[in-house]
């Protein structure tokens, strides 16, 4: 039987100890370390030997018996549940936006993918949260109250991403396991899958380097774990090729038509920007404003998103494989499900590549960043 010397307790941290327990057997059990039909400790003897109360303890298997992880049987005590079946299973994916951006290129693929799994029952349920911690928060309880097996999570763009860790917390409160798919969340271990994000800065700015570009804009978001990675590609590109980093060269998308007239008249002449509709924004502005692309100013955007590819010139893009992306994350999920995929966190990180079309001036090709 699994007892209370098994789990350590931080008793100076922020997480409850009830959150710590929950995760604690969820992780157990999501991992097959705690296998179906395993006998868990009784509450007096969990509080026992833990030195926390017994109606902690009894919360504690609350919470896992509503995440369906233990069942309580009368007189015998608390049990592993057994294995649900997946013939009838239902995934859930919560992105931001599910007819634009990312979160729509991966909910494309990961539709493509379970339908190459309907043999084994599969469905998947989305929930578009549009970039709002509670929106992601009500979701999850929703999905939960919907009885998924699993859940993908893209997580929201926010002003502070630590505020995201109170999503992670829920998912792991409620023993459902889970993969983030595009971006991590600062401060947490969990199962993911994103593209280079570095390599993906290095390549873009390195590509502008080499076309004689020296004053280079990037555009950047809030600084997630993602913008900080691209961030730092963006900075090594620079320092590789000896030239400056100008602070004065990086600001949001929301600040390109206060910034592009200042910056244009101090010799900036190429931008990179985080993403493809950063990048056709700023576009849209050098259209506006009689700023010939890519006579005057070179753009390079990220992700080869189809729905930011408007009318000519055609972005060049530092490309992600959501494809491939979504297929790793749905993996990693249902051998998380099934028991299957061990104890250690898995964190996936997907090649990117280099498309080069209209926006700085050459022809169509692919190619990688030299840096590794």
């Amino acid at each position: 039987m699994h007892t209370g010397s098994d789990i350590t307790l931080k008793r100076d941290s922020i997480v409850t100890i009830h959150d710590q327990l929950v995760a604690h057997f969820s992780q157990q059990i999501s991992s097959g370390e705690l296998p179906p039909e395993t006998q868990l400790p009784s509450e007096n003897q969990l509080a026992k030997d833990l030195k926390i109360s017994r109606m902690t303890v009894r919360r504690v298997f609350e919470t896992l018996g509503h995440a369906g992880l233990v069942s309580r049987r009368h007189g015998k005590g608390t049990y592993v549940a057994p294995a649900v079946s997946h013939e009838t299973g239902l995934i859930g994916y919560i992105g931001q936006s599910l007819t634009e951006g990312m979160s729509s290129e991966l909910f494309s693929h990961l539709s493509a993918a379970l339908e190459n799994r309907k043999s084994v029952g599969w469905n998947l349920l989305v929930c578009s949260a549009d970039n709002s911690l509670e929106r992601q928060l009500g979701f999850v309880s929703t999905l939960m109250n919907h009885d998924v097996q699993g859940i993908l999570l893209t997580p929201a763009v926010v002003e502070n991403p630590r505020s995201n860790q109170s999503v992670i917390r829920a998912l792991e409160e409620s023993g459902v396991p889970f993969v983030l798919v595009d971006r991590v969340v600062a401060g947490t271990e969990t199962d993911s899958v994103v593209a280079d994000q570095f390599k993906g800065g290095y390549a873009g700015t390195e590509y502008l380097i080499g076309l004689g570009h020296e004053r280079i804009i990037f555009v950047d978001n809030p600084p997630s774990p993602a913008i900080l990675e691209m961030d730092r590609g963006y900075r090594t590109a620079l320092e590789d090729h000896g030239l400056p980093h100008s602070p004065d060269l990086t600001f949001r998308r929301s600040d390109i038509a206060d910034r592009m007239p200042a910056v244009l008249a101090s010799g900036a002449t190429s931008v990179f920007a985080h993403s493809d509709f950063a990048a056709r924004d700023v576009l849209s502005w050098c259209s506006s404003n009689g700023v010939d692309v890519p006579g005057q100013m070179a753009i390079v955007g990220v992700g080869d998103l189809r729905h930011a590819q408007g009318p000519e010139p055609i972005l060049t893009t530092v490309r992600k494989d959501f494809r491939l992306m979504a297929d790793l994350a749905l993996d990693i999920l249902l051998n998380r499900i099934e028991r299957q995929g061990g104890s250690e966190r898995r964190h996936e990180i997907i090649d990117v590549d280099l498309l080069v079309r209209k926006t700085c001036g050459a022809g169509q090709t692919s190619r990688s960043g030299s840096k590794p």
